[in-house]
């Protein structure tokens, strides 16, 4: 059975639900392919992937009739970026730019969640999870995606926004280009002495960027960039060891953790398209 729609869109993360809110919002006909399952209220601790939304991304997301929950989410006012040398320093404030705030922090699962409420209020939207895509072909009205539930959505625009390694990229024979920077992050959810920050503070060293992001109340996200070896090193840390190295490398005036909950590095890695299939989408 072939389901019609004006737009397409594989991956149903932050990316291609805002997306898909924002158009099916526009009355566009939305079809939304999802491997996995819609996503589950967020309860208990902050997430350790945080994202930040500037004002014009968060407009996007307003624009759609989103709500996003203000008691998981932080704005930021300043933003607040030096060298370790002491080579720059610079410092931002929205007021000074005529703006409330530059933004909020917000968990990835939260603003998900949100989208996904959003979607399911929208008609126009159709979501199809626990599916993937098999095949996309060439139709007379526009381009047709084979599912592997055996359904085929047909529509003129297919949007790709599942991921680094997105299946539909390789069906549009879209090839990348990747390299590895030979960094590791540590991520660090903390709770500090001091209450709700505004800002936004990044500092780069020779060996990777480390950033502290604010979250409502007395909690903040660590963002530790450094060498595979001596973040592997770190993580072998006791929390009380891991505290005072916290405290060493980030400004004490805002960072003073009483307790912390480090989770896995990741390696720091990125990938570019470099070239497109002649006819992939003819």
């Amino acid at each position: 059975m072939q389901h019609n729609h004006d737009i397409i869109i594989v991956g149903g993360g932050m990316v291609g639900a805002a997306l898909a809110a924002r158009v099916g919002h526009a009355g566009f006909s939305v079809g939304l392919v999802e491997q996995g399952d819609a996503p589950a209220e967020p309860s208990g601790d902050y997430d350790l992937r945080i994202s930040s939304l500037n004002a014009r991304s968060l407009a996007f997301v307003k624009a759609s009739g989103t709500a996003l929950p203000e008691e998981r989410s932080c704005p930021f006012r300043h933003i607040d970026v030096s060298n370790q040398d002491g080579t720059g320093h610079s410092l931002f404030s929205a007021e000074e730019s005529g703006m409330d705030d530059f933004g909020i922090f917000i968990e990835n699962r939260t603003l998900q969640y949100a989208l996904w409420q959003r979607l399911e209020q929208l008609p126009s939207v159709t979501c199809y999870t626990q599916c993937a895509p098999l095949n996309t072909i060439t139709s007379s009205t526009g381009r047709l995606l084979e599912l592997d539930n055996g359904k085929t959505l047909s529509a003129r625009l297919i949007v790709g926004a599942d991921g680094a390694k997105s299946t539909l990229r390789e069906l549009a024979g879209i090839s990348v280009s990747s390299y590895d920077y030979h960094q590791r992050a540590m991520i660090i959810n903390v709770e500090t002495e001091l209450p709700q920050q505004d800002v936004s503070w990044q500092v780069f060293t020779p060996t990777g960027p480390i950033a502290m992001l604010p979250l409502p109340g007395h909690r903040a996200s660590l963002v530790w960039y450094d060498t595979e070896q001596a973040t592997q090193d770190r993580e072998q840390l006791d929390d009380e060891a891991l505290k005072a190295a916290i405290e060493m490398a980030f400004p004490n005036a805002w960072v003073t953790s009483s307790a912390s909950s480090p989770g896995p590095a990741s390696p720091s890695s990125a990938s570019t398209p470099t070239a497109i299939s002649a006819n992939a989408w003819r």
